[in-house]
């Protein structure tokens, strides 16, 4: 006999709210990035509830992008927003919509402009300015997710309280043993964004692996 558990919906509003639960459904969420960050990020919205994500990317998956990211195999070669959003919509029968476009100075205030929460996830000092200021413009909240070079430091903030980071040498991303920092950082991100969703509260926090302590 069916009950209550056999809708997803119901499971999530006995562990959170009802109306964050709708909030996150129907909010628009536009994950800029879909590398090892954006594209985990994505996943684990859609099977929390989000079902409006839209995802701008304009790089392609290489065979180094395997072990943190969440691809397979067959998306060698192809576009990363295309790759994200086909592995979210085998899995959960939802297929975002996407950009294959690199979000700039020039187009991001026209691109992000009907969000209602940007998430940056890209890596660099020039496309994080870029999302930030195009975020100000259109009076959108941007959280920003980054870790350090070294894989062994995450943080989550929000891009009108911390200055976008500067580049830095390596690339974390691309090191299988940081898996467990990027799905660290990813929760915590989520768990910022629907604090935001619940509240308006801006929430930032950090996590390092060394000691293992989220603050």
């Amino acid at each position: 006999m069916a009950n209550e558990y056999d809708n997803p919906t119901l499971r999530e509003e006995n562990a959170r709210s009802k109306e964050l639960t709708s909030k996150l459904r129907l909010t628009w969420i536009y994950i800029v990035g879909c590398g090892a960050l954006g594209s985990n990020l994505a996943e684990n919205l859609v099977r929390q509830g989000a079902m409006n994500v839209k995802l701008f990317d304009f790089d392609r998956v290489e065979r180094h992008n395997m072990s943190t990211s969440i691809f397979s195999l067959r998306h060698i070669g192809k576009k990363k927003v295309d790759a994200t959003a086909e592995s979210i919509g085998m899995a959960q029968n939802l297929w975002l919509e996407t950009k294959n476009i690199r979000v700039d100075a020039e187009n991001g205030a026209r691109l992000l402009k009907n969000a209602g929460v940007v998430v940056d996830c890209t890596d660099n000092h020039e496309s994080r300015l870029a999302v930030a200021n195009s975020c100000a413009k259109n009076k959108v909240p941007c959280l920003r997710l980054g870790m350090s070079a070294d894989g062994m430091y995450g943080r989550s903030e929000w891009a009108h309280l911390s200055d976008a980071p500067e580049d830095v040498e390596g690339d974390p991303c691309d090191v299988a043993a940081t898996r467990n920092l990027i799905l660290l950082t990813v929760a915590m991100g989520i768990e910022n964004l629907l604090l935001y969703l619940e509240t308006e509260v801006y929430r930032e926090s950090e996590v390092t692996l060394r000691d293992l302590r989220i603050s």
